[in-house]
């Protein structure tokens, strides 16, 4: 099977707010089309290791296994789990299209099959992988809901995401992230990693949980598991991911929500799939607060501990570190490294979560604590109390500031003085928040040329 790449030189004018981003993606393709013989055989099955197709004329592909596991050091998630495994990619998947790729291996906290959905554009060399976001569970009641809550479990898909929940990128086709103009990422290869294991994308552990109820165990009994492999299903993805787009001349991480986590604990794995290439992280509202007795509460169900880099003890509360303490790492692993933090001062999710209305005391969520008093007020505006979010943010901010290299990697922040809850979809809140996208990728006149933190006082 002939590997078919498209040539050209794509020059995307995109404006917002009075900016002006010029993107240029000269050569080929980043992207590897499966049906590159120019047939439409819909369903072409390729081996992991080889990429040689059930149909076609045989050939081979970037042995993705080997190249996805650079990072890895727990067995959760390794990309190599990939080499065994057939990889169905969809022949000739369309340009500037959501086309949803089944991920073998790969799945939800029901145990279902899950996949992912990419967006390629001709011409492109560059890749921009987005983790979704959708809350999280790690107890009897999160799981399923607290009775305040009407029963619904603080965690999205626990019943399976496929191409069903997908609908052809109908689901994601609004997010202002994904828009083919006015947006400083306008000509990107697009991935979309679905939310389905309730553990931020960071989890490595089938867990059980108490059913509150004689019929809310999934076999109708007195217990149910969940699959929290969210570690485990972006290492089988990147493992696809780096077949279908070997090469790139650029690489975005980022999420939203659980998505953010995802994308700052998976970051380092997908940056050492592709040495060598100018890598960006861009957390939105995915902050890494200080409330260690709560990580290790969902530790005990995720194992998510186990899955940041081994050489970076201080990176885990189980050491006696912090997962802020992923930042000075990442800043002096690379000197290009640029990193981003997308949140505001009073986020009305994020503060419910972590943070309870007793200063200094932290869940796991209890009837009566959905929201951080002080923070939110009930009309969904900045509280007028004390806010134990906020300090803890500010404290993040500070070790984020602190791990900024002179001459190496960096680091800035987005702080908006208001309540909401992640930028990157809302078309509204990402036209705010795209400037300073374009600053820390060097699109408005060099690298860090005009790239500032914007955070309100105190920070």
């Amino acid at each position: 099977m002939n590997k078919q790449w498209r040539n050209g030189l794509m020059m995307v004018a995109a404006f917002t707010a009075g900016t002006s981003w010029w993107v240029g993606c000269g050569g080929d393709d980043a992207y590897v089309q499966p049906g590159g013989n120019g047939t439409t055989d819909s369903g072409t099955h390729l081996d992991a290791t080889t990429g040689d197709a059930t149909t076609g004329d045989g050939g081979t592909l970037t042995d993705a296994a080997s190249d996805a596991n650079t990072a890895d050091a727990a067995d959760a998630g390794d990309a190599s789990d990939a080499s065994a495994l057939a990889i169905s990619i969809p022949a000739n998947a369309p340009y500037d299209t959501w086309t949803w790729i089944p991920v073998a291996g790969a799945v939800c906290a029901d145990g279902s099959m899950t996949g992912m959905g990419v967006n390629p554009h001709q011409g492109s060399t560059t890749l921009t992988v987005y983790f979704e976001g959708g809350g999280a569970c790690w107890n009897d009641d999160t799981c399923q809901g607290f009775l305040g809550n009407g029963g619904t479990p603080l965690a999205s898909n626990l019943n399976g995401y496929n191409d069903a929940q997908f609908a052809d990128g109908g689901a994601v086709s609004s997010y202002g992230l994904f828009q083919r103009t006015n947006n400083p990422l306008a000509s990107e290869n697009f991935v979309y990693i679905p939310y389905c294991t309730a553990d931020i994308h960071a989890g490595s552990n089938d867990a059980t949980y108490n059913s509150l109820s004689p019929d809310a165990g999934a076999d109708g009994g007195s217990t149910f598991v969940i699959h929290h492999q969210g570690f485990t299903n972006a290492g089988l993805d990147l493992a696809v991911i780096k077949a279908t787009f070997p090469t790139v001349s650029r690489l975005v991480v980022t999420g939203a929500s659980a998505g953010g986590y995802g994308s700052f604990f998976n970051y380092e794995r997908f940056h050492q799939a592709y040495p060598g290439v100018q890598s960006y992280l861009i957390d939105d509202s995915g902050p890494p607060l200080p409330i260690g007795a709560e990580y290790t509460a969902q530790d005990a169900k995720w194992h998510h501990f186990a899955n940041v880099p081994a050489d970076c003890p201080a990176c885990t509360p189980a050491d006696g570190g912090a997962f802020y303490n992923m930042y000075p790492y990442l800043t002096a692993q690379d000197p290009s490294f640029r990193g981003s933090l997308l949140e505001t001062d009073h986020d009305e999710v994020i503060s419910a979560f972590f943070e309870s209305p007793t200063s200094g005391a932290y869940g796991p969520l209890v009837q009566g604590q959905e929201n951080n008093l002080g923070c939110v007020s009930a009309l969904g505006t900045v509280g007028t109390g004390p806010c134990d979010f906020t300090t803890d943010l500010q404290t993040v901010y500070t070790k984020l500031a602190a791990a900024n290299v002179t001459g190496g990697g960096q680091l800035r922040a987005y702080i908006a003085h208001d309540v909401y809850h992640t930028a990157l979809g809302d078309p509204t809140r990402y036209a705010a928040v795209a400037p300073f996208i374009a600053s820390q990728l060097g699109l408005d006149g060099g690298v860090d040329g005009g790239w500032v933190d914007n955070v309100p006082t105190p920070f």
